[in-house]
């Protein structure tokens, strides 16, 4: 029997399980309050396992085969056998409440709010507000990007050929580099597949190939306060 058969084999024999948020060891005042999520066995009351965190727990949300941790702008997920980390999100939006990290967890897709629109993993659907940027303007801005990287190699043939001072500086390369860095962003939604993000970190970015990424798309123009799947999982509310 493998180590995570036999993992599995010996918390089998105290389900059900109940989960609930606990303070830790007290005796350290330096630790922030409800920072454990302990497992208690529902057969004989005795706590099985006892998960700690940095930050203070928000929400717990379990199915058969994951449990979620939701923390601040932060979320958690473990394997729902064996307790082993799976995987983790450190790019949510926080929102005001009454859900600090408002999340949905279905049969097997994770909904969060992101903290920002990755335009080359958006998806189909979601709003599209007064500030939402257009297919035109995307084109647009494609367009001048491809001008400016352009001009860029344009400089370096002239400065190598000596007729431009190395010195010049260069404001249009300056301009581009600093209109890269995206700001956090209201209202965005990411919907992962559970058993299709690879372990470690999942991280929606430019650079990432977006795996297990189900939906990425602006769906209001303020902060998410709540989220929620139907029973079935094909139907997603936000608010």
């Amino acid at each position: 029997m493998g180590a995570a058969a036999l993992i599995r084999h010996v918390y089998c024999t105290y389900a059900p399980l109940v989960q609930n948020q606990s303070n830790c060891d007290m005796t350290q005042w330096t630790s922030p309050p409800y920072c454990c999520a302990d497992l208690y066995s529902l057969r004989t009351g005795e706590m099985v396992k006892s998960i700690q965190f940095k930050t203070p727990i928000y929400d717990l949300h379990c199915n058969k085969h994951i449990l979620v941790v939701s923390l601040q702008e932060k979320i958690a997920a473990f394997d729902s056998c064996t307790f082993n980390k799976k995987f983790f999100v450190t790019s949510c939006y926080p929102c005001p409440g009454p859900c600090l990290n408002p999340i949905a967890l279905g049969n097997r897709w994770l909904a969060y709010a992101e903290n920002k629109l990755i335009r080359c993993h958006q998806s189909h659907g979601g709003a599209c507000g007064d500030n939402t940027q257009s297919y035109t303007a995307t084109v647009i801005n494609a367009a001048k990007t491809l001008k400016t990287g352009l001009t860029i190699v344009s400089k370096v043939v002239t400065q190598l050929a000596g007729t431009l001072p190395a010195g010049t500086p260069d404001e249009e390369g300056t301009t581009h580099s600093a209109s890269r860095r995206t700001p956090h962003s209201p209202g965005v939604i990411t919907i992962i597949d559970t058993d299709s993000v690879g372990e470690g970190q999942v991280l929606v970015s430019e650079d990432s190939d977006g795996e297990g990424v189900v939906a990425h798309f602006p769906a209001h123009d303020k902060p998410i306060s709540c989220m929620q799947f139907n029973p079935s999982g094909k139907i997603h509310l936000h608010i």
